[in-house]
């Protein structure tokens, strides 16, 4: 299947997000299917850019601005605290979500304890991942899509038949003009 936006106010870039971070997610729970591969468009990514020379004033390694990204961008699992004999569960959400976000992670201290943070060593932006293909539809130029695998040893007629009806229940819940096309049906074989 294939992504397209009709009323022509998205880019490549944001339907790839759609078909990342919804469609596939959302397929890969059907039965029967092993996975989605993402194909087209472009994947968004925080490009960090350091500054050697701030770096060095500050005596932060590279590494160190590597670890402290990494650390901040993950879920800490739920654990139990007690507090006025009663217990509470609590679980840390560290997703990094925005630029911002990553330019507040903190790298270090100065001598007197004043926190330093991505934004004092770095420079960070939304870019493009680095492409490595394409997928082209009709000559039309570039689309984002989804090839969906199935489960060896499945019943493919029943799996198409359950992909398909996914499909068109998410088709309901995707923004106005986005719409899903099918480009290869292998229920006729």
């Amino acid at each position: 299947y294939v992504l397209e936006d009709t009323s022509g106010t998205r880019d490549l870039a944001e339907l790839r997000t759609i078909q990342d971070w919804y469609l596939r997610y959302q397929l890969t729970a059907v039965p029967g299917v092993s996975e989605v591969a993402s194909v087209g468009g472009f994947e968004k990514t925080y490009e960090v850019t350091v500054e050697p020379v701030k770096l060095r004033g500050y005596g932060i390694s590279v590494a160190r601005v590597m670890s402290a990204i990494k650390a901040s961008n993950q879920d800490v699992g739920a654990m139990m605290m007690e507090l006025t004999e009663r217990e509470y569960m609590v679980r840390g959400l560290g997703y990094l979500e925005s630029a911002r976000d990553i330019e507040d992670v903190v790298v270090g201290a100065t001598a007197s304890g004043t926190p330093i943070r991505i934004a004092d060593v770095a420079t960070v932006q939304l870019s493009p991942d680095v492409r490595r293909g394409l997928a082209d539809l009709d000559g039309r130029g570039d689309v984002v899509g989804g090839i969906v695998v199935m489960r060896f040893g499945e019943n493919a007629l029943a799996t198409i038949d359950r992909v398909k009806a996914k499909l068109a229940e998410i088709e309901a819940g995707l923004p106005a003009g986005v719409v899903l096309r099918p480009v290869y049906d292998r229920s006729d074989l």
